[in-house]
């Protein structure tokens, strides 16, 4: 049946967000996790616990669904998919549902949209990085758009947009280079205090299944391992 098809790209990565640390700095990356036979591409899901799917199903929507309610046709969204041209779900589950983040359609808004996507993505991801007193070379951007399109941003970020992925490694490296170095005064203590504040107005929780998988998530090294190590500057407890 066309709705319940599993995508082809999903038989190189069966989605999911992977956490890596790599030369550049600490990103949230989308890896192959397995390959399997065309054959076996129906059935390529990963086992998701009853309370990993309460999350997902919480935080994410059908991929039919959304599609309805965004005015695309599902059988096109699919073909789109396979062919690279629009971003894969974060989640497959365990009955073959394709799970998209909230604001999937954020940057297409229609099929026409997807030719000028990755123009789009690099202008818009530029800008915010102007904005913060950053730049970004080619390579960058080239990387951040292939994990946009892998759709490991969706696992980690409540709205995923340019802009939210340029906030998120923009608090991830001060927060690594502020607890990098030693306690120093008042103005490194804000400093990392707003840092951790805006990395968790941005992020979404995480599912459990995430932590089994991959280890630590950017969550919990970039925020609650810190409010952890530094309790007095945080009112809050850790997330």
């Amino acid at each position: 049946m066309r709705q319940n098809r599993v995508p082809q790209r999903i038989v190189q990565r069966t989605q999911h967000a992977k956490c890596r640390i790599d030369e550049v700095g600490h990103r949230e990356r989308t890896e192959t996790l397995f390959e399997v036979s065309p054959a076996a591409m129906e059935t390529a899901t990963i086992v998701f616990d009853t309370q990993d799917e309460a999350y997902i199903r919480t935080w994410f929507v059908p991929l039919e669904i959304l599609a309805r309610v965004s005015g695309w046709d599902i059988g096109e969204l699919h073909d789109a998919i396979d062919a690279g041209r629009a971003p894969m779900p974060t989640y497959v589950l365990n009955d073959g549902a394709m799970m998209l983040w909230a604001d999937y359609f954020a940057l297409i808004a229609g099929p026409s949209e997807l030719v000028t996507l990755p123009l789009r993505f690099a202008e818009r991801f530029r800008k915010a990085c102007f904005r913060l007193g950053r730049t970004a070379s080619a390579a960058q951007v080239d990387d951040e758009f292939r994990g946009y399109m892998g759709g490991g941003y969706g696992a980690c970020l409540k709205a995923v947009s340019p802009e939210t992925i340029v906030l998120k490694i923009d608090a991830m490296e001060k927060i690594e280079a502020l607890v990098a170095s030693p306690y120093s005064d008042d103005r490194w203590a804000s400093q990392l205090e707003q840092a951790v504040k805006q990395l968790d107005a941005i992020e979404k929780p995480f599912a459990r299944s995430d932590r089994r998988r991959f280890g630590p998530t950017s969550r919990d090294r970039f925020i609650t391992d810190v409010r952890r190590t530094y309790p007095k500057l945080f009112a809050q407890p850790a997330g």
